[in-house]
């Protein structure tokens, strides 16, 4: 199943937003955090988790081209 597939679940969008802080500079991830980036689980095996951006990125603005660069 692809990341994009994975990101469209209604419960992980419910675990997602408490997570993200806005200011009015940036939106600021408060959950999980490996070397520096933001992670979310997406399931739905063990060690399944996908960085914060590109879910948000692909429910704001749609799949991620291939060759986009989003950090």
């Amino acid at each position: 199943m692809s990341t994009d597939a994975r990101v469209w679940s209604p419960t992980l969008w419910k675990r997602f937003w408490p997570k993200v802080v806005k200011t009015e500079t940036c939106w600021e991830w408060t959950g999980s955090l490996t070397q520096g980036y933001g992670y979310v689980y997406t399931g739905p095996g063990p060690k399944q988790s996908t960085q914060a951006h590109r879910v948000a990125y692909t429910w704001l603005a749609g799949p991620i081209p291939d060759g986009l660069v989003i950090d």
